[in-house]
């Protein structure tokens, strides 16, 4: 290939990653992008992308196509290529219709509220038994357990304000009767601005350090299954369903839709399938 080819593709490489960088997207999606363009240029080469033809970029798709890629490799090099094309080269191709291998997805894994009380006693961190317990029964994701603060808790009402983040909206969701006693006394003396669930030195926890100790308790308590803390919120959803709640009240609840319903749903809510027998003391 000659000089002046390499230098050049060398340059959009380049031009590409700065572009990613000063856009802030997060180092997993740069690395993968760069890494789907790096093969596409090899591929293409030595045309440069700016001579290409939309045909021949579909051709380029079809061929990862055909050579038995999954749904998120294409996927990858499709928003890859249209970064490539708007951000850098300036000209629109459009590359989103073509035909992707189909998605495969395997069917949640849903935990019994027995399981999840066997999860819940296997730690012996009264904290990390607590989210774990908080996540099910409030229906919860790990971000925003972590972001929970004191003045997001109504322990009178039994009601949870879930503070919404980008386009997530602010919803309210059910505080479980069974941890109104040890959370109060968690949060004992606590400001409204302080978060629940705090390390050593007071800053939240990450989800990573979540997703740590849920996996550790899981492991202990025996239950062989792929299980995640998302799991949990995924069983929240199921029971909810099994219990007879209309579909609308649980969207509402999962934070999908408007929020105020928790007064309407309070009473169809019970956490019979949970081992009464789960030790809360908050003297743990």
């Amino acid at each position: 290939m000659k000089p002046g080819i390499l230098s050049k593709l060398d340059n959009i490489y380049k031009d590409v990653e700065r572009i990613l960088h000063s856009t802030h997207y997060s180092p997993h999606t740069i690395r993968a992008y760069l890494g789907q363009l790096k093969a596409f240029l090899e591929t293409v080469s030595p045309k440069l992308p700016s001579e290409l033809s939309v045909k021949e970029i579909k051709t380029y798709i079809a061929y990862l196509n055909k050579s038995g890629r999954s749904r998120s490799t294409v996927d990858q090099a499709v928003n890859a290529l249209n970064f490539l094309y708007t951000e850098v080269i300036h000209r629109s191709v459009l590359i989103r219709d073509i035909n992707r291998p189909a998605i495969r997805k395997a069917p949640p894994v849903i935990l019994s509220g027995n399981e999840i009380s066997r999860i819940a006693s296997a730690t012996r961190d009264m904290k990390h038994k607590l989210m774990i317990l908080l996540t099910y029964t409030a229906g919860l994701r790990t971000s925003e357990v972590v972001n929970l603060l004191v003045g997001d808790l109504n322990l009178e009402n039994l009601t949870i304000n879930v503070r919404g983040t980008g386009k997530r909206r602010n919803r309210k969701t059910i505080l479980a009767e069974i941890l109104r006693s040890p959370i109060q006394f968690l949060i004992e003396s606590r400001k409204p601005s302080c978060y629940v669930f705090t390390g050593s030195e007071g800053n939240p926890l990450t989800t990573r350090a979540v997703t740590k100790f849920f996996k550790a308790a899981l492991v202990a308590s025996g239950i062989n299954k792929k299980a995640t803390p998302r799991t949990l919120r995924h069983s929240f959803t199921a029971h909810l369903l099994e219990s007879g709640a209309d579909l609308k009240i649980a969207q509402k609840l999962l934070g999908h839709t408007r929020s105020d319903i928790t007064s309407y749903y309070g009473g169809l809510w019970n956490l019979t399938d949970l081992n009464p027998e789960i030790e809360l003391d908050s003297n743990n």
